[in-house]
């Protein structure tokens, strides 16, 4: 994370699974790329996965692990969004890309799909709580049909 508040990647890898000896891989990788003269990253921000933790700790054993509590989910701005709103709606459009949707207070959201209960972060669970009323509006405006 910038100054700015803007997120941004240093890289990517593929890994054939997600163990401590594959994330210690990576990050090597990543430490040779990046740091000079012992100079590691202060913090390093990640979810609960408990295989990079302790890689974290292998490689970069001075700096600060914190835990991301919202979803590690992003779609990067081009600038710092604004303090007032909490809430950006996106549809994704033409198959090919997403748009923000502009939405007025106290809208109804349709509720999440059932591969996203099902893959989704523990940490992912907790802001369903503060729109359950929303999802229940939106299911009686628009009741399922089988």
């Amino acid at each position: 994370m910038t100054s700015t508040e803007l997120a941004f990647a240093v890289g990517f890898a593929y890994m054939e699974s997600e163990q401590t000896e594959n994330f210690c891989w990576v990050l090597e990788k990543l430490k040779q790329l990046f740091v000079k003269k012992d100079m590691c990253p202060q913090v390093i921000l990640t979810d609960r996965d408990l295989a990079l933790m302790k890689a974290i700790e292998v490689v970069f054993p001075n700096s600060i692990n914190l835990l991301c509590n919202p979803c590690i989910t992003f779609f990067p701005m081009t600038s710092s969004h604004s303090p007032n709103v909490s809430i950006y709606c996106i549809g994704f459009v033409n198959h090919n890309h997403w748009v923000q949707v502009n939405m007025k207070e106290g809208f109804p959201l349709p509720p999440v799909t059932l591969d996203w209960k099902k893959f989704r972060s523990h940490i992912a669970t907790t802001w369903m709580l503060g729109f359950a009323g929303r999802m229940q509006h939106w299911q009686l405006l628009t009741p399922v049909l089988a």
